[in-house]
């Protein structure tokens, strides 16, 4: 939420679109989410820096709709869609056999580098969700609180229920 502020703040009079790629494309980009595209959505949505979110790989710019926007942003969609700046961390992001996706932008001077937020990165939130879940699910029953019990029964039913079979 950091970068969204930093991409509001960083010109006077900013309106800040967000796009939000959908599963499908994000999971073959960049790999399974914990949270879903609606999720997501959502998410972004109720961040105060932003002034519109467009869902599902779609981008909305002076009412029109351009459905399922590139991972990798060209500078010709740039101009055909009137976008301004692209906002993002300045690390090389590679995807595919592209070193990083946005040098096209960088050249153009069409790049608004943002900083990270220190210590918080989505892959550490996975690891400690996993972390949670296996924690969870290997206490024994007695050492759980009531809540901790129904949380585990749950999770272990979604578990079976999304690989067929329970890990632990």
């Amino acid at each position: 939420m950091r970068q969204l502020e930093q991409a509001k703040k960083a010109f006077p009079d900013v309106y800040l679109l967000v796009g939000v790629p959908n599963d499908e494309l994000t999971h073959r980009e960049k790999g399974v989410t914990v949270m879903n595209e609606y999720e997501r959505v959502e998410t972004v949505k109720h961040c105060k820096w932003v002034d519109e979110v467009c869902p599902h790989a779609e981008v909305i710019t002076n009412r029109q709709v351009i459905e399922n926007a590139p991972w990798v942003v060209t500078p010709e969609f740039l101009e055909k869609h009137q976008i301004d700046y692209v906002a993002h961390d300045d690390l090389p992001y590679g995807s595919g056999n592209v070193a990083d996706i946005y040098e096209s932008i960088k050249k153009l001077g069409k790049f608004l580098p943002t900083k990270r937020t220190e210590g918080v990165s989505s892959s550490d939130i996975i690891t400690r969700c996993y972390a949670f879940c296996l924690n969870l699910l290997t206490r024994p029953e007695a050492d759980k609180t009531a809540t901790e019990n129904k949380r585990s029964h749950e999770l272990k039913d979604t578990e079976v229920k999304v690989l067929g079979k329970s890990v632990v």
